[in-house]
């Protein structure tokens, strides 16, 4: 298991190209910051540049991007803030942040060069040790509605919910905090890679062909999941919906804690399982049994879907997807995308 303290170090790790980029400002001057951003290194560096912002705000304020035709790769970290991102209603691309309180909030972004398609941006309170007054910070990302090659989300505390995003490939690291992050639905991804350390999770809408999730503790509940993959877990509790009827590979790990799986009951495959301790409840598919070590049993007369649970102790369950109950999921979404009229706007290239 690559989770726990080690895990977090590593994870730790940033994933951008430092670059110079000749950027035009309206209303603004070009910062010199660095972005760090935890995530899956793509590309062998580890930094970028905080070249089309980096500021510190204490009231309301937002940025239009301009010229994002080819941005294909997003990278958004957020700590001790309110993020909410979402897709923009008119196309354009935008960051709103308010600061009420005595708080502020620091602002950086930045591109690697401008012909390789990444935006990163940062978002994170300045008040880690004092929060004078009772304010808070709250930013909103609006993007256009396209479909992105890669999506990267770092949360380390705070919150941060994501909806409608279209990303073929999606990195969510989450340190702690509260995090809801919904694909469109109709879309599905090539792959869902997420690392929890703690907190609470929830995702919806989690078509994808390959998903690999490594959680350290917290809660976390992933629904409208399909395609093959690997599921770590140290302890907590985690539930998982799958949408569609399983044909693949499907490998749960756990050291400790609670599981539970949702399949569709057409579901035809085999369930494989190494337990230490605790046992492994079959109510679906036909099936009703306890399972404990180095037991099989076949779901619907068998089929290609192959089940492997690997389990230290604790316990997990399998029932209908029909049985799965959606929690409520981003209950005080804004409705708006800019908090004021005091804008900048720039030119990304």
């Amino acid at each position: 298991m690559i989770k726990g303290f080690f895990g977090s170090l590593i994870a730790a790790i940033l994933f951008f190209v430092a670059g110079g980029v000749s950027v035009v400002f309206l209303g603004t001057t070009s910062g010199s910051g660095t972005i760090e951003i935890s995530g899956t290194d793509i590309s062998g560096n580890n930094s970028v540049p905080a070249n089309l912002i980096n500021e510190s705000v204490d009231s309301d304020k937002t940025w239009y991007f301009e010229n994002t035709s080819d941005i294909c790769e997003l990278g958004i970290m957020s700590s001790g803030v309110k993020t909410y991102v979402t897709s923009s209603d008119d196309d354009t691309f935008s960051v709103s942040v308010s600061a009420s309180g005595g708080r502020s909030v620091s602002v950086k972004a930045g591109r690697r060069d401008p012909f390789d398609g990444m935006l990163a941006l940062s978002i994170q309170t300045n008040n880690w040790f004092f929060n004078f007054g009772s304010g808070e910070i709250t930013a909103i990302i609006a993007v256009p509605n396209t479909v992105y090659d890669n999506m990267y989300v770092s949360l380390g505390s705070g919150s941060l919910s994501a909806k409608d995003i279209k990303a073929k490939s999606n990195t969510i690291d989450i340190g702690s905090g509260n995090f809801e992050f919904a694909l469109d639905k109709g879309f599905t991804a090539d792959e869902l890679n997420l690392d929890l350390g703690s907190g609470s999770v929830k995702i919806a809408n989690a078509a994808t062909e390959n998903y690999n999730i490594e959680m350290g503790s917290g809660k976390l509940d992933i629904s409208g999941l399909s395609g093959s993959g690997k599921t770590d877990i140290g302890s907590g509790k985690a539930t998982l919906a799958f949408t569609e009827t399983i044909d693949g590979s499907n490998k749960f790990e756990l050291g400790s804690g609670k599981l539970n799986v949702y399949i569709p009951s057409d579901t035809k495959g085999t369930i494989n399982t190494d337990i230490g301790s605790g046992s492994v409840k079959v109510d679906c598919c036909g099936v009703s049994q306890t399972l404990t070590d180095d037991e099989t049993v076949s779901l619907n007369g068998g089929g290609n879907a192959a089940i492997n649970i690997d389990m230290g102790s604790g316990s997990v369950s399998l029932e209908n997807s029909s049985e799965y109950e959606l929690p409520e999921m981003f209950n005080n979404f804004p409705e708006k995308t800019v908090f004021s009229s005091s804008n900048v706007t720039i030119n990304v290239k």
